[in-house]
């Protein structure tokens, strides 16, 4: 993987991954006084992790490797070459 990619892909997965503390530990995020439902936690989490996952299958495509295809396999083997 390409340096800026790998970095994206652990962007994303650190945000994905900090949404779904939010939603099991039921933390309260406030912004300007308002405050952010889980819902948004939910939806913020589906959107990164899905960013994650997509770009960092589309970094593996193009090298004649199967893609892999469980989520196990990107959290841990994400930061290796394809």
């Amino acid at each position: 993987m390409k340096p800026f990619t790998t970095t994206a892909v652990c962007i994303f997965t650190l945000v994905s991954l900090t949404h779904l503390c939010r939603i099991f530990t039921g933390w309260e995020v406030t912004v300007a006084g308002t405050a952010i439902p889980i819902w948004a936690s939910y939806l913020g989490a589906l959107l990164a992790g899905g960013l994650a996952f997509m770009l960092w299958r589309e970094s593996c495509s193009g090298k004649g490797k199967a893609a892999r295809w469980s989520l196990t396999t990107f959290f841990f083997l994400s930061s290796l070459d394809c």
